[in-house]
């Protein structure tokens, strides 16, 4: 049997890892500020409207951690009469300039102990039983990232001597200075199933197929075991080398659920089908990889329990290996 990791399970891990690395980060912060020339790098936003946060530019970075998803964490730090560090992780990141909202970010606010650094309290979005929010990432170098972002943000343990239980995080912006290796072979298939249902493929199963036996067809498959057994594939009809966007003319897609018993279930949706609607955007390409976006309405083939007779299959990205 697989060993099955939940949804909440995974975003917990996350959010643990993340407030530790919040830490260690704001010591070495500590150390090299005074140091550190200003280079013109920001995190700033509005906390509920009225008050200012505004970090102090040494501690504005966007970190990439290869061991940890690709994760990328962009994160600052203020010291007024009170210490308060923001801090946002993009999951597998690798999309680029694109807005990236509850499926794959995650937003943390933080009160800190002036003396030890210590994290009193502390507010989160994009998690279960947290708030939302969207990311927008509006231009990106090699060495630099600028975006935008606003969330709505609860708070998970404190006090609450300063702020309310919920607050919210308006007109935020920032650009940092990247920095750390993102992992180059960072192959992912990632979606979500009718608004509420996580699709994260198992890396090694992520792969891109080409046939030409009725014109240059490509196939890119993607299979995980989070809380059911799912394959996703989708197929590209008289596929031209390059970057573009395909219609639902071109593309077909198929999603294979199956239960604990071994039944398949299958939705389809492309050429043919009655919800023919969805498209695939290649971004990137070369002799190893594609990278890209999809999405589409799918409707249900085969006779199966667990979703409804249509499927909807949004936010998805992928980066897949050449066979």
């Amino acid at each position: 049997m697989k060993s099955k990791i939940t949804f909440n399970n995974k975003f917990r891990i996350r959010k643990y890892y993340s407030i530790l690395l919040l830490v260690v980060i704001i010591f070495s912060c500590n150390k090299d500020e005074s140091i550190q020339e200003s280079e013109g790098f920001y995190l700033r936003t509005k906390i509920d409207t009225t008050e200012n946060f505004d970090a102090k530019e040494s501690t504005v970075r966007a970190i990439y951690d290869s061991n940890n998803d690709n994760t990328l964490t962009i994160q600052g730090i203020t010291i007024d009469n009170k210490k308060i560090a923001l801090e946002i992780n993009l999951f597998k990141y690798g999309r680029g300039v694109d807005t990236y909202n509850e499926n794959g970010v995650y937003f943390s606010f933080s009160l800190l102990d002036l003396a030890s650094g210590n994290i009193t309290d502390n507010w989160s979005a994009n998690i279960p039983g947290s708030g939302g929010g969207t990311l927008i990432v509006t231009e990106e170098t090699e060495t630099t990232i600028k975006g935008t972002f606003h969330f709505e943000s609860f708070t998970q343990f404190g006090d609450l001597n300063q702020y309310n239980s919920s607050l919210s995080i308006t007109n935020g912006e920032f650009y940092a200075k990247k920095e750390g290796t993102p992992m180059q072979n960072n192959y992912y298939m990632i979606t979500t199933i009718d608004a509420n249902e996580p699709f994260t493929a198992i890396e090694n199963t992520v792969k891109v197929s080409y046939y030409q036996d009725n014109g240059d067809f490509m196939t890119i498959v993607g299979e995980t075991n989070q809380n059911r057994e799912i394959v996703m594939v989708v197929n590209l009809q008289n596929y031209i080398q390059g970057s573009g966007t395909y219609t639902q003319d071109q593309v077909n897609f198929n999603f294979y659920p199956s239960d604990n018993i071994g039944n398949i279930g299958q939705w389809i949706a492309g050429p043919g089908s009655t919800l023919s609607n969805g498209s695939l955007t290649i971004l990137e390409e070369d002799d190893t990889h594609i990278k890209g976006l999809f999405f589409g309405s799918l409707e249900l083939l085969n006779p199966f329990s667990g979703y409804n007779s249509s499927v909807l299959i949004t936010d998805g990205i992928f980066n897949a290996k050449k066979e």
